[in-house]
């Protein structure tokens, strides 16, 4: 895939348009008379931004500073002032093109489409371009993580060969990308193992924090020592021996207890429907002050035309209305009087059945072995209570650390299928190292090599001279021009590497 042109529209009027040729296309400063210009203010960091935004970069990118996050408000302005829309089309060697359209609103919905096709997420705008582009539907490395080595548009993506990404980023992020741009057999096992190297890490602190309060032997040892305490307690209480009276009396506090549970519920339901109707009488009296009597004359009025021999005046209409709601109110207060009887007669019975019950708590308790019987079966609620946490941190441990074994077992498993594939994607490193060591040593007389290092089961890659990894001295940090050579070396070396092992993937670098 070939970048072919990018045009910008300002309230649907094209703003700018630029046509992309084969080979190097350079943005530069020439001024009209032909003189050369300064450089500065011409348009090519913006190219490089509105490239990268159509190629799914958040539109922030156009105004946030990287270091500060403050906005430019010059640009917000103007974003907010116009309505701004990119096209980006891209074509293939065999001339099929995609159409991809891009839009900056700070107001509403923006456009996100592809070959006319709108996506409503820009996760799904940028699944479908990975997906166009680099033929691949994998979840990681992403399409974004990707673009990073293929729009260098920020100082550090410029100064950096391989860490284009985030400073937070993990080396296993990075294993994911290199291994995926330098022509990995199997691309999902790649993002299988990133899942499982997350996943774990994930586990392992959950773990630790566990683990950081109390011992799993300490928790065995707890719960081994409260389960004789129970043992002890129980055959305390079943040898405990109550009189056979004490027993009659314990079924009837029992049995009262249930009483004053239903009566305090009948209590509730009747407390509740006095409420209901006094409102309901509330409402109704409200109706005989609240007539209005122009509205009642108006209904009287037009009944006299429809009925004109009508024998009844609008006087006798009102007194018929309130009478109507007085004998209304005087039925529901009937109803009321009712429920106010129930109610007295229900708190006296609940009043007796306390009572008899307090009595018979204080015959039985006077004795004092109720007492002892009462202690003893709170003291072994309490044993099982503190086995029940025991148990419960036990068990939260052992369920971290079956975790931890399970997804461990996973990422071997996928280890040993990548090292499967690792004969096969050493040839292609070589392949792409013999381009790379060829530009390297053109731009400034030394050979330089990509290689990885196995770090923790992580495939760590680096970039180092030839001579420097023969004799086991790194040449260590590099200056700006080196560096920015060695650079544009490697991104150079991966489009002939793509054309190499004819891969689907973009073949174009900004």
């Amino acid at each position: 895939m070939l970048l072919k042109e990018l045009k910008i529209f300002r309230n649907g009027e094209i703003l700018r348009s630029i046509n992309f040729k084969l080979g190097i296309n350079l943005i530069v400063d020439k001024k009209i008379d032909g003189s050369e210009g300064s450089g500065n203010n011409v348009g090519k960091t913006t190219t490089l931004r509105a490239l990268d935004f159509c190629l799914g970069a958040k539109q922030e990118i156009f105004y946030k500073d990287s270091e500060f996050k403050d906005n430019n408000t010059d640009v917000v302005t103007f974003f907010e002032s116009n309505e701004i829309k990119f096209e980006l089309s891209i074509e293939s060697k065999s001339g099929q093109r995609i159409l991809i359209e891009r839009s900056i609103k700070t107001e509403g919905k923006p456009t996100l489409r592809i070959d006319n096709e709108d996506f409503g997420s820009l996760e799904s705008f940028n699944n479908q371009l990975k997906n166009l582009l680099f033929m691949s539907t994998s979840i990681k490395p992403t399409f974004r993580q990707l673009m990073s080595r293929t729009i260098r548009n920020s100082p550090e993506k410029m100064s950096n060969t391989l860490k284009t990404l985030h400073n937070s980023t993990s080396n296993a992020d990075y294993e994911s990308v290199n291994l995926f741009l330098l022509g990995f057999d199997d691309p999902s096992l790649i993002s299988k193992k990133q899942e499982s190297v997350k996943e774990l890490k994930k586990q392992k602190k959950t773990l630790t924090i566990l683990k950081k309060n109390v011992s799993k032997v300490a928790l065995e040892q707890s719960i081994s020592i409260v389960n004789n305490d129970i043992k002890k307690k129980e055959i305390q209480i079943k040898s405990f021996k109550l009189n056979e009276s004490y027993n009659e009396e314990l079924e009837n506090i029992s049995r009262l207890k249930g009483e004053i549970s239903e009566k305090s519920i009948e209590i509730t339901k009747n407390e509740a429907r006095l409420i209901t109707h006094d409102k309901a009488i509330e409402n109704f009296e409200g109706k005989i002050d609240d007539t209005n009597p122009d509205d009642l004359k108006m209904l009287y009025d037009e009944a006299k035309l429809r009925i004109p021999d009508l024998n009844k005046t609008f006087v006798d209409a009102l007194n018929f209305h309130n009478q109507m709601v007085i004998k209304k109110v005087d039925f529901m207060r009937k109803g009321v009087s009712g429920y106010k009887d129930k109610k007295i007669l229900l708190d006296k019975e609940l009043s007796q059945l306390l009572d008899l019950q307090q009595k018979k708590l204080e015959l039985i308790s006077d004795t004092g072995s109720l007492d002892d019987y009462y202690l003893m079966n709170n003291q072994l609620n309490i044993l099982h209570e503190r086995k029940g946490q025991a148990m419960k941190a036990l068990s939260m441990i052992t369920d971290s650390e079956e975790k931890v074994e399970i997804t461990e077992t996973n990422l071997n498993t996928v280890s040993i299928r990548i090292n499967e594939h690792i004969d096969s994607f050493k040839r292609k490193l070589a392949t792409f190292n013999e381009y790379f060591s060829e530009f390297t040593e053109k731009l400034y007389g030394e050979e330089f090599v990509l290689f990885y290092v196995e770090n923790n089961g992580i495939f760590d890659f680096k970039v180092d001279s030839r001579e420097a990894i023969l004799s086991s001295q790194s040449r260590g940090n590099s200056g700006d021009g080196k560096k920015k050579a060695q650079v544009i070396a490697l991104d150079f070396a991966n489009l002939l590497f793509l054309d190499h092992y004819k891969t689907t993937a973009p073949r174009f670098i900004a």
